[in-house]
């Protein structure tokens, strides 16, 4: 037990940054991290559940700065730090959850790492942080990466059906990244699809992108399962996306993440 060490990851422009400090095996009590909150709203409107996202962030010691996931998440999970990390941020997303006035149509949704997928005390400690804090499983969704899930498609597919049969949703994030078949979304049950935000960005640049969107969506609506558009940064993206029949939008011009 005690401190995880100074994780030290090397980025692409050669600065060497701290990442790990704070961090211990438990709850990282004192630690820099911390959570905003972004937004992902339904494109046509209506009674539809409103989806909200919880990032991580790391507070910068000398700068005070937010430190954006991509500088310290390769070293977190490299040196085996991010299940720990994970477990801080359900259970400070659940206590939040709890002091806050959350209306019946509203949805959290938390990422997971690929390296929780392998713990087999995390599908329990998620459903005890729950009971802990009275958080309707309803009102949770899990996102795991595609190639998280495709690379441990056992673990994944059993940690997915443990929770589902409790009520707890499921998205599959940054999907159409690995161009992967979709032959495995029949063993792996989820809610969501989030398209890559790639293929949104440049929507208007590549037609091939915009048939791959249009691909995911129909495959996914087939399914039965709503997909989510991210990185709608304009008006044109996100008339774009209500015009290729995607269920959510979300990015800069829906909102900025915020602190909650």
């Amino acid at each position: 037990r005690g401190w995880a060490g100074d994780a030290l990851f090397g980025a692409d422009t050669g600065t060497l940054i701290a990442v790990g400090a704070g961090v211990r095996v438990g709850f990282p009590s004192g630690s820099r991290f911390t959570t905003r909150l972004d937004v992902a709203v339904p494109v046509r409107g209506g009674r539809e559940t409103r989806r909200h996202e919880v990032l991580l962030r790391m507070i910068d010691r000398d700068t005070g700065r937010l430190v954006m996931p991509l500088s310290f998440i390769p070293a977190l999970e490299r040196f085996s730090i991010m299940p720990t990390v994970d477990r801080w941020v359900i259970e400070n997303a659940f206590a939040l959850y709890a002091k806050h006035d959350v209306g019946p149509r509203e949805e959290f949704a938390i990422n997971i790492s690929g390296l929780s997928l392998n713990d087999p005390g995390f599908a329990e400690y998620i459903l005890e942080r729950l009971e802990s804090h009275g958080v309707p499983a309803g009102a949770i969704c899990l996102e795991i990466t595609e190639t998280a899930a495709i690379q441990n498609i056992t673990a994944a597919a059993r940690f997915v059906k443990t929770l589902r049969k409790r009520g707890i949703h499921f998205a599959l994030d940054d999907f159409g990244a690995g161009l992967s078949t979709f032959d495995y979304l029949k063993n792996l049950p989820v809610d969501y699809l989030k398209i890559d935000g790639h293929f949104i960005k440049y929507l208007f640049e590549d037609p091939v992108y915009r048939a791959i969107v249009q691909s995911i969506n129909t495959i996914g609506h087939i399914m039965g399962i709503r997909t989510v558009a991210e990185y709608v940064e304009t008006e044109e993206h996100f008339k774009a996306v209500e015009e290729l029949g995607i269920d959510y939008a979300q990015g800069y011009h829906i909102a900025y993440p915020v602190r909650w």
